[in-house]
């Protein structure tokens, strides 16, 4: 009997944490996070969220569940493009978290408790929250010849010391 509510209680911390592909966002441990499908034309583009995850495309990347975050997508020779994905309360996850808490209710065991507040406490906001847009199909569009990608990182400095002013004579 003790195995069963031991399987239940496994089977409720299933439950309340989701049942999206699960990922770590980079620096932000356990939180609850969800992946986006980022598939773009040409393939092989670089895509970064603003959390420091990165991959080639196609792939997924994993944003937080409870506030989402940004997508940047490049590639030598097109127009960088960035999307701001965000989040909001899904009804399904609320109710899978409702219907755990009455079964709780009518057969409380301490073990099940003890997992499902330990699960709440790690999945926090997130447990209840899911991103509004998962898929990303993006179609890059070229630079015409002299064009700028003005969403592009900035190229580094070379560090050399160039003089300000070269009228003054510094020989003497």
């Amino acid at each position: 009997m003790n195995l069963g509510r031991t399987t239940l209680a496994l089977g409720i911390l299933v439950a309340v944490s989701g049942c999206a592909k699960m990922q770590f966002v980079k620096g932000h441990g356990l939180a609850p996070s969800e992946t986006a499908h980022i598939v773009t034309l040409p393939a092989g583009a670089l895509a970064q969220t603003n959390y420091g995850d990165s991959c080639r495309t196609p792939c997924y990347l994993p944003l937080l569940r409870d506030r989402g975050g940004e997508i940047t997508v490049s590639a030598p020779g097109f127009h960088t493009e960035r999307f701001t994905v965000t989040s909001s309360v899904s009804a399904q996850q609320v109710a899978q978290r409702t219907t755990s808490m009455a079964v709780e209710a009518s057969d409380p065991d301490p073990v099940a408790l003890g997992l499902t507040a330990l699960a709440n406490v790690m999945d926090g906001r997130g447990g209840v929250m899911e991103l509004d847009e998962r898929d990303f199909q993006i179609e890059l569009r070229p630079l015409a010849e002299g064009e700028e990608d003005l969403l592009a990182p900035a190229t580094p400095l070379t560090g050399e010391r160039v003089p300000i002013d070269l009228s003054v004579d510094t020989s003497q």
